[in-house]
């Protein structure tokens, strides 16, 4: 049983102690997580761009084969 305040303090510091741990690590682990937030952000608005490249190098591509796919088709046509 608790009988005085030296029985009790050593717990307390014990608890507060661990509290205090936790508290700076989490204070720590939201921070790199805005920073990782913020590079994502980053990495996204750089990659909007690209995007566009590729769907309008998709296009060329498309309307490329469909040319080249017509001649070669009117090339089998062909008598010989």
């Amino acid at each position: 049983m608790i009988e005085t305040t030296a029985d009790v303090l050593p717990i307390w510091m014990l608890i507060s102690a661990t509290l205090g741990q936790n508290f700076g690590r989490r204070k720590c682990l939201e921070e790199i997580n805005d920073d990782l937030r913020e590079e994502l952000e980053t990495a996204r608005a750089s990659e909007a761009p690209v995007r566009g490249e590729l769907k309008r190098q998709r296009g060329l591509l498309n309307d490329i084969h469909k040319h080249v796919r017509a001649v070669s088709k009117g090339l089998e046509k062909r008598p010989c």
